[in-house]
């Protein structure tokens, strides 16, 4: 059962977005949520809404600012955080919710935090003893070795600290002489 947080601190909260705002991100651009193949059930739908919502939490040091209180179960509400140069402080921002929609989306093809871990190396394909030589598998273009799910990254680009950049960070400021 999902547990919506509202902003208020909702006590066991495990959810920014309901089923209904998670169906409706996905259907109006054309993402369909498949289980095995098959639509998903609203209960089914559930279940990836809380993965999805882990997954926002693994992102937590990211974002900027910091919990309203720390006893609070999910990553928002937060304090000291700007969206577009607005105090959103002790809001659930709209991005969280549509980044959580994505994540479903995302979800319900693979693992979310399955993958976040995987090296940039492939297999050992070829190992020597003698002179020390290990050869590993090429892996650059293989899909299911993302460790990061670019979609939903982007959404949440703006609440990011270090100047909001889901690369790494990108500071603009004025130089003036």
């Amino acid at each position: 059962m999902l547990i919506i947080e509202d902003g208020s601190i909702v006590e066991d909260a495990n959810a920014f977005a309901t089923v209904e705002e998670v169906q409706a991100y996905c259907s109006i651009r054309g993402l369909e949520i498949l289980v095995d193949g098959l639509l998903a059930t609203d209960a089914q739908v559930e279940i990836l809404i809380v993965k999805a919502t882990d997954y926002l939490a693994y992102l937590e040091p990211r974002f900027q600012g910091k919990r309203y209180q720390a006893t609070q179960d999910l990553p928002f509400p937060r304090d000291f955080v700007t969206l577009h140069g607005e105090d959103i402080s002790g809001e659930i921002p709209k991005v969280l919710k549509q980044a959580t929609a994505r994540l479903v989306f995302d979800a319900s093809n693979q693992e979310l935090l399955g993958n976040v871990a995987r090296s940039t190396q492939g297999e050992i394909v070829e190992e020597k003893v003698g002179s020390l030589e290990v050869v590993y598998a090429e892996i650059a273009n293989d899909p299911n070795n993302q460790a990061q799910f670019t979609n939903a990254l982007a959404i949440l680009d703006p609440l990011f600290s270090n100047g909001g950049s889901c690369t790494g960070g990108v500071f603009n400021f004025p130089v003036t002489r």
